[in-house]
């Protein structure tokens, strides 16, 4: 599934900054894939773990929505 995504890694200000790149992605694009109960979805969101503990990593479906992802937030 996810492997044919586009990846962008986006670093967050410190604890909040990463909801308004969700929500941003909420409101422009749907809710997030979810393999439970959204399998259509656009996007969703990892945490990229303790080695990177201030970046999360944002998955896109379309390539058009990860460009805009990365020009907003990068």
């Amino acid at each position: 599934m996810i492997e044919d995504w586009h990846t962008i890694f986006a670093p967050s200000k410190p604890v909040t900054g990463h909801h308004k790149q969700i929500k941003w992605c909420e409101e422009r694009l749907g809710d997030r894939w979810s393999a439970i109960d959204n399998r259509e979805g656009r996007w969703c969101c990892f945490w990229s773990g303790r080695k990177n503990p201030g970046t999360y990593r944002f998955e896109f479906r379309n390539e058009q929505d990860a460009i805009l992802f990365s020009l907003t937030w990068l």
